[in-house]
């Protein structure tokens, strides 16, 4: 009796290089329409092909763990090298990011602050950075009323945020006004 499979088997292990340079000819005329296809498919099978991939890394923690431990070993400098780049691109949101942090730790930032206003105190970090470019002076996003106070202590909130010389931020020091 003929058995397809094992036929298709043979053939394809006499003839590897053929059925790559075709699969890879095809994938290539076709480009646009897989993609299509893929974007299709992934839209109807969303929530499907989340929690299966959920529950593949809860299955396999360890296992991504170690990838990625390796990765890193061998990836090193790459890696260093596109943080310093990405860092050097987007100063202002790391700067943002960096105050958020510092300020979080001294549990200054509300949990009711929205979307909005996390953008807009981003925003203002990347003004700060914005107008030391242009002009050529340093200048730091200060807060109104410090984070640390002695009588009294601020948020880290956009109403609190000021835009100042770093000169003028540096005399302040920890003072409110």
């Amino acid at each position: 009796m003929f058995d397809k499979k094992e036929y298709m088997k043979a053939y394809y292990q006499a003839n590897k290089e053929k059925v790559k340079e075709q699969t890879k000819a095809y994938y290539e005329a076709n480009k646009e329409k897989r993609n299509a296809q893929k974007r299709e498919y992934y839209k109807k099978n969303k929530e499907e092909l989340k929690a299966s991939g959920k529950d593949w890394r809860e299955a396999n923690k360890e296992k991504i763990k170690a990838y990625k431990k390796a990765w890193y070993k061998v990836n090193k400098e790459k890696k260093k090298a596109h943080d310093k780049a990405y860092k050097q691109a987007n100063k202002g949101k790391v700067n943002a990011l960096t105050a958020k942090r510092k300020a979080s730790k001294l549990q200054r930032t509300p949990s009711w602050l929205t979307k909005e206003d996390l953008a807009e105190i981003e925003d203002i970090y990347r003004m700060a950075k914005r107008r030391s470019e242009v002009e050529g002076i340093e200048y730091h996003v200060d807060h109104i009323i410090p984070l640390q106070g002695r009588n009294i202590s601020g948020l880290h909130v956009p109403s609190n945020l000021q835009i100042l010389k770093a000169t003028e931020n540096l005399r302040k020091s920890n003072n409110h006004g």
